[in-house]
């Protein structure tokens, strides 16, 4: 007998009975013992402990803490002497124990945007892109927008000087806030790259906008600078949503690509397109096979440059 010198052991009741438990956590399991004379006692640190499936949960033999490691069903059984009692054991995928918001400034220049990200955190230590799935929360919309629109979700317009609170929300699951300021930093220059370029007819070449402000900081604008081509028969440049600053090589020659923000100009890069040049060569036809009463097969090379098929 154990742990009782005037009765003997003669049940051991595992609990919690039959438990579910979300991937990644950790429980504790208790045994208690029920000897002759009725009595019970608590047994944890007596037994020996065990798992079925240790892929599944894998216990402490010791103190009855259990890690859960995938999911599925296990035993977990307490063991003293030849007694022992046991409890099934449900692992289920895990669980979203926090978010954490991305970058974590604390201050955004008023007029300019910043795109933030939502981390789902689960129980099992495992990380998920969230920023299209939660909901977006700015504590005093007049100063800090942030966008619901999916696809867009999370993005953030300094539209009011002042301060407030952005956090992100899902499924009761609400991450700390993060306090921003808008500052009136003032820009003080815009620099467009690449600060050449050349590329032949038919291609594309993404431009990007750099803003400097009076304290030396720097910010990509390239969203939100207006774009301009001196020649656009020659090489167009969009300015739509998510298309910004892409230049089309249309026809031979060359143009000037510049920004503009807020009546400020950037500098000016000289765009040149070229010939088209050649991509592949396809040669017809595929099959080679020449039946034996012939003589001769015509092949025809077919060349395809960028601005042809």
């Amino acid at each position: 007998k154990k742990g009782n010198l005037r009765a003997q052991l003669i049940s051991i009741a595992v609990t919690p009975i039959n438990p579910s438990v979300a991937k990644g956590l950790i429980r504790q399991f208790k045994a208690t013992g029920t000897y002759t004379d009725h009595s019970v006692q608590d047994v944890t640190a007596l037994a020996t402990w065990s798992s079925s499936n240790p892929r599944k949960a894998m216990v402490n033999n010791v103190t009855g803490s259990v890690t859960t490691v995938a999911t599925g069903n296990t035993n977990i059984k307490a063991t003293i002497d030849s007694i022992s009692g046991s409890s099934v054991l449900n692992v289920t995928p895990a669980l979203l124990t926090s978010i954490e918001i991305t970058p974590t400034i604390n201050s955004i220049t008023h007029g300019l945007t910043k795109q933030f990200k939502a981390t789902g955190i689960f129980s099992d230590k495992s990380t998920q892109n969230l920023t299209q799935l939660v909901t977006w929360i700015s504590s005093d919309p007049s100063k800090i927008e942030i966008e619901n629109t999916s696809g867009k979700k999370g993005i953030v317009t300094a539209s009011k000087l002042g301060s407030s609170n952005i956090k992100a929300v899902y499924k009761f699951i609400q991450s700390s806030p993060i306090p921003i300021t808008v500052t009136d930093l003032k820009l003080k220059s815009i620099t467009i790259s690449p600060s050449s370029s050349s590329i032949a007819k038919g291609l594309t070449q993404q431009f990007k906008a750099i803003g400097t402000f009076i304290d030396g900081s720097e910010q990509e604008i390239t969203n939100l600078v207006t774009w301009y081509s001196s020649k656009s028969d020659v090489a167009p440049i969009n300015n739509a949503a998510h298309e910004k600053g892409l230049a089309t090589a249309l026809s031979i020659g060359s143009s000037d690509i510049y920004a503009i923000y807020n009546s400020m100009s950037s500098n000016m890069i000289n765009f040149n397109v070229s010939a088209a040049t050649l991509d592949w060569i396809k040669i017809n036809p595929v099959n080679n096979d020449i039946a034996i009463a012939l003589r001769t097969t015509i092949y025809c090379a077919r060349c395809v440059s960028h601005d042809s098929y």
